[in-house]
């Protein structure tokens, strides 16, 4: 844990597109993780006769909204599944937003806003007039005593240790190569691409759909052991193998997998198709996601694997790495677990924005067109040589990696041999733990709230009241 005298208390809050993390300032790690999807239900409005009533009545009701795990993986029928963000991780509905917002604070953290500052880490992208209306919710409705934002890039690098770095976030929407120098981002540098988490989410599924394989959430069968002799074969778990995964021969984890032993009877249950498409495919990709996070999605070693790879001739023989489905399937991937994260290393689509950007709240982006660039190691490089010459050499020697598709085996190791073919002064940086490098901007809020020397930079809210919203830019540059 991060302290020093005189910090004022503190609550750190990173709110992204896929997951947000809230904890206590010092900490070295969030105390509260969650998904940042949200269910949506509006209510039907009935008459006292019980009848439904007029759409016009019922949009007078206010809306449902169902936030965090525990209520999410609940089954809820007629749920719609929504977001507070855009793909960019910037608000665009503000409502929703506030909700994610009173979750943090009663059920995540269980505190009284007004009791704590309130450190934000927030996209690089955020437009000036979102920042003033986070502003404007956090000291009014929430009464906090003080606020600050901070560049999601710039706290990943102060928790590297750095104040001057190229920043390799790998997102669940996208990648972004963000040159920090000075504390600061450098203006109109950052390059970002599309392909991140759910590229490769999506990757991972067109697999799964090759083989014919059904990704079931567990709310929609019931599956118990089938113990004793004379199992039918419909309710013995399948191998679902591609034929390079394995040469018939069980290997060392097959023959001790407790799994293997087991059969399950797998039955449908119809009260349980109630659910919205959205619901169900939310639920499908946090199965799809687990198989990510599970290690078994890899990076090879260098292009000419990758290309061996697509040909579907690695020219050696892999064992067969298991998952299992929550309906007692189990999935064996071969080579093929080196496709999906490839992606990174392929051609990536690439796109800068301009400052008019700032223009609205909820962000009207104007992007502009940079190509393709071959990989993530091409992308650092035209990311770095966009800055001035005088910067290249402390952007090169601190590439910092963070965000959870960082943590695919293979990916730290390749990403800083194809560097070194640039300059043989590259260092790319990591936090050592899984969780460290994937909350690393939380990280670093937490340990910059705990500065003595920040203290004065707290937007305070005698500050909002004497000045107004648009002040904060001025102590949050």
């Amino acid at each position: 844990m991060y302290t020093t005298g005189n910090a004022v208390p503190a609550v750190v809050l990173d709110l992204g597109t896929h997951t947000s993390k809230c904890g206590f300032a010092g900490e070295d790690l969030p105390s509260r993780v969650f998904a940042s999807a949200m269910g949506v239900r509006e209510p039907r409005a009935t008459t006292e006769q019980g009848a439904a009533a007029s759409p016009q009545r019922a949009h007078t009701h206010k809306v449902e909204y169902v936030v965090g795990d525990e209520m999410l993986t609940k089954m809820h029928a007629g749920l719609e599944m929504a977001s507070a963000f855009g793909n960019d991780g910037v608000v665009s509905h503000w409502h929703a937003f506030e909700n994610l917002l009173d979750y943090c604070f009663t059920a995540g953290l269980r505190i009284d806003a007004q009791d704590y500052a309130l450190m934000f880490a927030e996209p690089v992208y955020n437009s000036r007039a979102a920042r003033e209306k986070l502003c404007q919710l956090v000291l009014e409705k929430y009464n906090a005593p003080a606020i600050f934002t901070c560049k999601a890039p710039v706290l990943s690098a102060f928790a590297n240790g750095k104040t001057a770095a190229l920043v390799l976030d790998l997102g669940a929407s996208g990648t972004t190569a963000v040159p920090v120098f000075d504390g600061a981002v450098v203006k109109n540098k950052v390059l970002f691409s599309p392909i991140g988490g759910q590229a490769i989410g999506d990757a991972l599924l067109d697999i799964c759909n090759e083989r014919k394989v059904d990704i079931r959430p567990s709310y929609k069968f019931r599956r118990t052991t089938v113990s004793g002799g004379g199992v039918p074969d419909s309710v013995v778990p399948q191998r679902l193998s591609s034929p390079a995964a394995s040469d018939g021969a069980p290997n060392a984890s097959e023959a001790e997998d407790p799994e293997e032993e087991r059969a399950f009877d797998v039955q449908e249950l119809e009260d349980r198709m109630l659910t919205t498409p959205s619901y169900d495919q939310w639920r499908r990709s946090q199965i799809i996601d687990d198989i990510k996070e599970s290690g078994i999605m890899q990076v090879s070693d260098s292009s000419a694997a990758d290309a061996a790879v697509a040909q579907g001739d690695l020219g050696f023989q892999l064992p067969g790495m298991n998952y299992y489905l929550p309906d007692g399937n189990k999935l064996v991937f071969g080579q093929e677990r080196y496709k999906p994260a490839g992606l990174l290393f392929s051609k990536l689509p690439v796109v800068s924005f301009l400052p008019q950007y700032d223009a609205t709240v909820n962000g009207t982006r104007a992007p502009h067109n940079m190509g393709t660039r071959n990989g993530l190691s091409d992308l650092v490089k035209a990311a770095i040589e966009r800055c001035d010459a005088s910067m290249h050499r402390d952007l090169y020697s601190s590439v910092c990696l963070t965000g959870g598709c960082s943590n695919f085996p293979g990916l730290f190791e390749r990403l800083g041999n194809e560097l070194m073919y640039i300059t043989n002064r590259v260092r790319v940086i990591a936090a050592q733990g899984k969780q460290e490098r994937r909350y690393c901007a939380w990280t670093g809020g937490s340990i910059l709230a705990t500065f003595s020397e920040f203290q004065r930079l707290w937007f305070s809210r005698t500050e909002y009241e004497e000045h107004g919203a648009p002040f904060i830019h001025k102590k949050c540059s």
